[in-house]
């Protein structure tokens, strides 16, 4: 378990026909994330559309059809400094322009990345 205190969260939505070019972007990004001190990295997929009653299933807020998988990145950092300067070093290294550019174009045209910055809640 990651003692992290700052989460930054994205949604992606693409046709599903570009999975293993996704997968293939992603996995160069994971070298990066190592290199700039990300503590844990995780790609999620929407493995179904079902909502529990009074609930609405994530595809659905997105308007994902079901010819496109919806994806979640979730980066953890050990707190707010740390994902500024993480998030700033991958902007300044030269190959990031490149993967931006390949995730891009393996998303469904028109749709705007989601993101959301998190910290944990102690109930």
């Amino acid at each position: 378990m990651s003692n992290s205190q700052h989460v930054q969260i994205y949604v992606y939505r693409l046709p599903s026909k570009n999975h293993d070019a996704m997968v293939r972007v992603m996995e160069k990004f994971t070298g990066m994330h190592r290199k700039y001190g990300t503590e844990r990295w995780e790609i999620l997929q929407l493995n179904s559309t079902a909502a529990l009653e009074g609930t609405t299933n994530l595809a659905g807020v997105i308007s994902a059809s079901k010819d496109e998988e919806v994806w979640v990145e979730v980066d953890h950092y050990k707190d707010q400094k740390a994902r500024d300067w993480a998030v700033s070093a991958i902007m300044q290294d030269p190959e990031a322009g490149a993967l931006f550019g390949e995730m891009a174009a393996t998303l469904t045209e028109g749709y705007t990345v989601i993101m959301g910055e998190f910290i944990p809640v102690s109930p």
